[in-house]
């Protein structure tokens, strides 16, 4: 028997939605009691997001969030994993480019807002770049500590295991050079 309970049918629904409406309640209350001018409350974000289906601008705001979202990301993925791949397949190249990755890790993509605003000025790719931020060092890490976790067995079979090497090594290869 399971040392954890299984919870029944309805709780499945029932928490998470009661999860949701105590949150919504707390935002709630929590701009009415402080009177806040600033923060808007539950309401007025459906009442807004109503005005802006309505002119029709919802969609393209949706679609160039996206867009940026997609976009760091992608870059983010397309260098950071060859990168993290790199790392951890050559312990020497990790151990010169570790430290610079560990000491720019911490640092929050909200606190290079201002260096992307210099670099790319305020518009889509000062977004893109952080976003980029956000996701490429987890990226990066993670793809390196994951080759750095395959047993070095399954490394060096995957490196014997070119069909074209061994077939030329036994004489199977119908290229003039093999046939030597």
């Amino acid at each position: 028997m399971n040392s954890l309970a299984q919870p029944a049918k309805w709780e499945k629904y029932f928490w998470p939605l009661f999860a949701a409406g105590l949150f919504l309640l707390v935002w709630y209350v929590s701009v009415k009691w402080t009177a806040t001018k600033i923060f808007p409350s539950p309401l007025d974000v459906v009442r807004g997001m109503e005005e802006l289906a309505r002119k029709g601008l919802l969609w393209g705001y949706i679609r160039d969030s996206l867009g940026r979202v997609g976009g760091g990301y992608l870059i983010a993925a397309g260098l950071g994993i060859p990168l993290g791949l790199l790392l951890g397949w050559y312990p020497p190249a990790a151990a010169v480019v570790n430290p610079v990755i560990q000491m720019l890790r911490p640092i929050s993509p909200i606190a290079w807002i201002p260096v992307s605003i210099v670099w790319f000025g305020v518009g889509n790719m000062a977004a893109i770049y952080l976003i980029f931020l956000g996701a490429f060092f987890p990226i990066v890490v993670a793809s390196m500590n994951g080759v750095r976790n395959v047993p070095s067995m399954y490394r060096r079979a995957g490196g014997i295991s070119d069909y074209r090497r061994r077939s030329c090594w036994r004489g199977l290869c119908s290229r003039q050079r093999c046939r030597r």
